[in-house]
């Protein structure tokens, strides 16, 4: 049984009925509570000479002491074994056991030294059971824990042997958190390779049964063309290279043989690539009111955009911007270099995006195009190159393959995508 000094009346009532063995007392029967004190620095060094000086929070880490200064001319000293308790300033209440033969603890640091049969670590846990308690009795501007809080502290103690158990059955659990926790690390690395993975079988075709009835790719690839070429004829679109020379300045070889049905295509034979501006931030007569306009960082991973900003018709005449239909797909090639979404309205964009206009809306699903440029940017953001940031250029984008299944495919495999993803996000989001 634990040896216990002369005890201070305590009350007990909160405890219930202790077991037979155990006792209670203020923490100030069984401690002595060392304050510290601050040196002024040409009393401490960063050269190892002298003892640890430990200065507040930031030097207790994860259960640890960390040493980053000393001190010759120490005044109030911890010794090994010591708990280590934050009372005042930010980090308050993180606690550690010393490992350090001798250390200056300074004014923002008590050292708690048990004076009879009491394992430290188990003044440990219960201190930190406890620790919010303590500190909403602090009082003053500045969060702190009082001496004498420290020391009123009501402590339920059994004998020696017990704390031992118990302190070795918490950390068990502990030990069981910190799998838990792993398994979690390796769950959403797992989330996340089965999401790139789904991504891969969609784009070789592999995701979705093919269906014979469907109308083949070829034939939606001569319709957009076709209308390619009427939109040059108009004056409506430049004249770019033709198909055959931009297919062969690409490397497919990562998607493998395409079902029946599917063909390869150019990026920049079936959308024309349009590019961003941000009007001038000093005429204010440029923003908030019209279009809204967004930069990448308003598009979050999942591809939403949630603009902050809007720029008017003079802003747009007036700089590089350009207003991009709803559907039209988003890709990110400068800063934040991998983002794609879909415009879910008319929008203006900024310099770091291009935007993807389909040269035959009727015969691209939106949906398909973002997974398909989503799956293709990671592959892309390896090759990026740029002398102030990685990016890609507008070539890279055009040159690259684009697998095209027939359109009711493409929605067959969008649609298993959403519901994939919607499960393993849930997955996700039960983990956290």
């Amino acid at each position: 049984m634990a040896r216990i000094l002369p005890l201070t009346p305590t009350d007990t009532s909160h405890y219930g009925e202790l077991r037979q063995g155990w006792a209670v007392c203020q923490l100030s029967d069984v401690i002595e509570l060392y304050s510290g004190q601050d040196l002024t620095p040409d009393r401490y060094n960063d050269c190892k000479l002298g003892i640890p000086y430990i200065t507040g929070a930031s030097c207790l880490e994860k259960g640890r002491v960390l040493v980053n200064r000393w001190t010759e001319t120490p005044q109030t000293h911890s010794c090994f074994g010591d708990l280590l308790l934050t009372c005042k300033g930010a980090g308050v209440g993180k606690m550690a056991i010393s490992h350090l033969e001798d250390a200056h603890i300074a004014r923002q640091i008590m050292a708690i030294r048990p004076y009879c049969d009491v394992s430290i670590k188990y003044l440990q846990y219960t201190l930190s059971a406890s620790v919010g308690d303590l500190i909403e009795q602090a009082n003053g501007l500045i969060p702190g824990i009082r001496r004498e809080i420290v020391l009123d502290f009501s402590l339920s103690l059994p004998p020696l042997a017990e704390q031992h158990r118990i302190v070795a059955a918490i950390e068990s659990v502990f030990a069981v958190i910190d799998k838990i926790d792993q398994s979690k690390g390796d769950l959403a690395a797992g989330v996340t390779a089965a999401k790139s993975k789904i991504l891969s079988l969609a784009v070789t075709g592999k995701l979705v049964p093919q269906d014979d009835s469907d109308e083949p790719a070829s034939v939606l690839f001569d319709r957009i063309c076709a209308e390619r070429t009427n939109l040059i004829k108009a004056g409506k679109i430049k004249p770019g290279k033709r198909e055959k020379e931009v297919s062969e300045t690409r490397d497919n070889s990562h998607y493998g043989k395409l079902p029946v049905g599917w063909e390869f295509a150019p990026i920049g034979s079936l959308f024309d690539i349009v590019g961003g501006g941000t009007p001038s931030t000093l005429q204010s007569e440029y923003w908030d009111d019209g279009k809204p306009w967004f930069s990448s960082a308003d598009i979050d991973d999942s591809g939403k955009i949630t603009p902050r900003r809007s720029v008017t018709q003079l802003g747009i005449e007036n700089s590089t911007t350009n207003v991009v239909e709803k559907d039209s797909v988003i890709v990110v090639t400068r800063i934040g270099l991998g983002k794609v979404a879909v415009l879910d309205r008319d929008m203006c964009f900024s310099q770091d995006s291009q935007a993807l206009i389909s040269f035959s809306k009727e015969t691209l699903y939106s949906r398909y195009v973002y997974y398909v440029l989503f799956h293709e940017m990671q592959s892309l953001k390896h090759s990026g190159r740029g002398t102030t940031i990685s990016g890609i250029t507008k070539k890279q984008l055009t040159d690259a393959m684009f697998p095209l299944p027939p359109l009711a495919e493409q929605r067959r495999i969008a649609d298993s995508i959403d519901v994939l993803y919607r499960i393993l996000e849930e997955i996700m989001s039960n983990i956290k």
